[in-house]
C-alpha cells in the first residue's frame, strides 16, 4: 500500500496543473515585420536538441559577418536589455501591443540612443554586464524601426541572429516559422 503513494501523487498533481492550461489564442495570420533585410537561410531551427536544452528560437545566417542591421518586427517598447560574455550576449526584447514578445540575441551593438540608455543603466549599477526590465520607461519602438546590428556576442561560435517570439504573458517560446508571414521567407 505504501507504494502506491507516489503514484497517488504524481497522479494528483497532473490533474491539478492539467486543470490550469489555457490554450493560446495567439494569431498566425500576423503580418510581422522581418528582423533582417536579407535572405533567411537558417543556421539553426526552433526546438532542435542542444547539449542541454532545446533551442528557443531561429538562428539566422549573417553571411559569415556581423554588423547587418536588425528591424523591430512589431510596433511596441522596449522591454528588457541586456550585455552578457555569455548566454545571449547583447540582446534587446520587445514587448509588443498584440501579446508578443520579439527577442533579438547576439547583437555586434545597438543604435546610439540605445547604447547610451545600456550605458547610463551600467554606470548606475556600476557593472559592465547587465539584464534590466526597461519597459517602465516607456520607449517606443516601431515596426520596421532599426533597432541594432546582428552580431557574435555571448556563447556564439559565428556571426548570426537568434530570433525569439514569445507570448508575452507566459514567456513561453513560439516557433516564428508557425506566422504565415515567415513561413515563405525561408531560403532553405
Amino acid at each position: 500500500m505504501l507504494k502506491l503513494i507516489p503514484f497517488f501523487l504524481m497522479i494528483s498533481t497532473f490533474s491539478l496543473t492539467a486543470q490550469n492550461y489555457q490554450a493560446k489564442t495567439i494569431d498566425y495570420n500576423l503580418k510581422l515585420g522581418v528582423p533582417m533585410k536579407i535572405d533567411m537561410l537558417l543556421a539553426g531551427n526552433f526546438c532542435e536538441m542542444r547539449s542541454n536544452h532545446f533551442h528557443t528560437g531561429l538562428d539566422i545566417k549573417t553571411n559569415h559577418q556581423e554588423g547587418v542591421k536588425l528591424y523591430a518586427i512589431e510596433d511596441g517598447f522596449i522591454a528588457r536589455l541586456k550585455v552578457s560574455p555569455w548566454g545571449y550576449g547583447n540582446a534587446i526584447y520587445i514587448q509588443h501591443t498584440n501579446g508578443l514578445t520579439s527577442l533579438y540575441a547576439h547583437c555586434q551593438k545597438f543604435t546610439p540612443k540605445i547604447d547610451s540608455l545600456v550605458y547610463e543603466i551600467q554606470k548606475a549599477y556600476e557593472k559592465s554586464v547587465i539584464d534590466k526590465d526597461v519597459l517602465p520607461l516607456k520607449i517606443p519602438i516601431k515596426k520596421g524601426q532599426f533597432i541594432g546590428y546582428s552580431g557574435n556576442s555571448g556563447s556564439s561560435s559565428a556571426p548570426h541572429l537568434h530570433f525569439e517570439i514569445r507570448e508575452t504573458k507566459t514567456e513561453h517560446a513560439i516557433n516564428p516559422l508557425l506566422f504565415k508571414c515567415y513561413q515563405n521567407l525561408i531560403k532553405d
